[in-house]
């Protein structure tokens, strides 16, 4: 009786598991329509996204050559991660883009200068792209 109990449970296993095998599988991208997944925004390394606090003027130092890129810009930094910004305009003063600005990490003081060896971003409109999506101002 055991050997019959073991062998009924045993090809009730191996048809479940046959009909498993034979269903098929369905990919995200044809669920949704679409062929990839893009990011809403660049998560803050310290969670969530960049709180942005506002720390007075700054400037954008090209370190190669020594020439001001960004004279007389405003400076933002997280409060959780670090970043550094230093941009044309203020989104603490009501701006709704950026403008030139770069990006960076370190130290800020009453005014900040930022070395770089990228030059500078530039940004038309707050929330247009997954850079700006990461960013809260206080």
């Amino acid at each position: 009786m055991k050997k019959y109990l073991l062998k009924l449970i045993f090809g009730i296993a191996l048809i479940g598991a046959g009909l498993f095998m034979s269903m098929s599988s369905v990919s995200a991208s044809e669920l949704t329509g679409e062929g990839e997944i893009t990011p809403y925004y660049i998560a803050c390394p310290g969670g969530g996204k960049h709180s942005m606090v506002g720390n007075a003027t700054g400037r954008v130092i090209n370190s190669k050559t020594g020439a001001t890129l960004l004279a007389k810009g405003h400076c933002f930094r997280c409060r959780k991660c670090g970043l550094i910004i230093v941009s044309q305009n203020s989104p603490i003063l009501g701006a709704i883009n950026l403008g030139k600005y770069a990006t960076g990490s370190g130290p800020v003081s009453n005014h900040t200068v930022l070395y770089t060896t990228a030059g500078l971003s530039s940004n038309s409109k707050l929330g247009n792209d997954e850079f700006t999506k990461s960013l809260t101002w206080q």
